[in-house]
Parts: C-alpha cells; structure tokens; sequence
C-alpha cells in the first residue's frame, strides 16, 4: 500500500512509450515528419527521430499509467482532494476525474478513477498524479 506502480513493465515502457490513441497519433504525425525529413537530409533526420524518442521515453514516464492502493478508510479522503483541487473536475456520475482546462490539456490516459477492492481502494490514474495524491493523502 502506499506504493504507486506503474502498469506497464519496464521494457514495455521503454520499447513503445504511448499509453492512448491520441498518443499514437500525435507521434505518428510527428514521425511522418521525421520520415519527410529523411528524403531531404537522412542523418539529420535519424538525429531528430532518436532524439524524439528518448525524449518521449523520457517524458512519457511521469504520465504512464498507474495504480495506488490505499486504505478503505482513505476512499473520503481522496475523494475530497480530487474534488476540491482546481485543476480537476468529476466526469459523469462515478469516481472519475479529469482535467479541468479541458481536453487538449490531458491525454486520454490521464483520468483518475477509485475503484474499490478486497484489500481498500484503487486508484488509477498517471504516474504523477497518483504521486501527488499518495504524498496528499500520507500527510
């Protein structure tokens, strides 16, 4: 408990660091430029695109997709942070939270979500969030 883990393993997020649909469309854009780039000046263009990537790589490991488990009775607790936080607002009628500037601010991978479960309660959400909730919620 208390622990965020990652979903993903570490050779999965090191190999193909894209967690959403429009994650893989916002690179396969950007790598159908370096692509374009390649005709015209292919060592430049082999630069750019691992340069791209390990920035991506890099990047992308603060907003891979993650679980906290914490205790049942923290379930109000975290409730009322991700309620009361300006930067995020509750979707539907459920335990959900995204971004409250709105959708070009978040990728698809970023929603939080409580679950409950035998052993407390599940949150899911991104890397940093969850670290920011778990340091939150411990204080």
């Amino acid at each position: 408990m208390w622990v965020v883990q990652p979903r993903h393993a570490l050779a999965r997020r090191i190999l193909l660091p894209i967690y959403a649909r429009d994650q893989l469309i916002f690179f396969a854009v950007l790598g159908s430029i370096v692509v374009l780039g390649a005709a015209f000046d292919p060592g430049l263009a082999l630069y750019i695109g691992i340069g791209g990537y390990v920035g991506a790589m890099l990047t992308m490991e603060v907003t891979t997709p993650s679980w906290l488990l914490l205790p049942v009775q923290c379930h109000q607790r975290v409730v009322e942070l991700l309620d009361g936080s300006q930067f995020l607002r509750r979707r539907g009628n459920g335990e959900e939270w995204i971004n409250a500037r709105g959708r070009l601010y978040r990728w698809e991978s970023d929603t939080l979500r409580l679950h409950r479960v035998a052993d407390g309660v599940s949150v899911t959400g991104s890397n940093r969030d969850l670290q920011i909730i778990a340091a939150q919620v411990r204080s």
